[in-house]
């Protein structure tokens, strides 16, 4: 399977491609064109230059695939720049989702985070009806991931098929994600 993979040169985004290529898929990783590559490590992956925060760039990357996985973001929890977090999370997120729905992928898999979903104030772990309750903390990026969801779920109304994961921690995700393109 052929799979544009978002945030290529990144922690998890790196350990991805190699599994995926491990396992026989074609990746094109999508990757700035200030990014050094050398976190793939020599992974044969296809090379896509662009920007999630440029809609034609990301349009571009997506044709002849047949499923994305989204885990390019801003992850930066203290440095406030709240503008760039919301381009880059919430804005680059809806770039994808709507070129995977125009391009009639196979399926979209969005890596958001746990800081999406909220904080539970009883014992009860928090599930999708959960209302998310993290809105004043002055953290962007729980707010970034927040918004990016409803995007992805905004696409998913219009005919996506995609899947949101929320990991807590990304140290072993790469193998859960890699199973979740079939």
């Amino acid at each position: 399977m052929k799979i544009l993979l978002t945030g290529a040169t990144g922690h998890l985004g790196a350990r991805l491609a190699r599994r995926l290529v491990a396992a026989g898929h074609e990746v094109r990783a999508f990757c700035r064109a200030t990014s050094a590559v050398e976190p793939l490590g020599g992974v044969p992956v296809e090379i896509a230059r662009g920007d999630v925060r440029d809609r034609d760039s990301v349009q571009q990357a997506v044709r002849g695939c047949e499923c994305v996985i989204h885990a390019a973001a801003d992850v930066n929890y203290w440095r406030q720049d709240l503008a760039r977090q919301m381009q880059v999370n919430v804005e680059g997120t809806r770039h994808v989702a709507e070129a995977a729905r125009s391009a009639e992928v196979r399926r979209l898999v969005h890596v958001s985070s746990v800081a999406a979903i909220g904080i539970p104030t009883n014992p009860t772990p928090a599930d999708e009806a959960f209302r998310f309750n993290l809105e004043g903390t002055g953290l962007t990026y729980h707010l970034s991931k927040r918004l990016a969801e409803e995007r992805v779920i905004s696409e998913i109304d219009r005919g996506l098929n995609a899947i949101i994961v929320n990991p807590a921690s990304i140290e072993h995700e790469e193998r859960t994600l890699a199973l979740l393109c079939k």
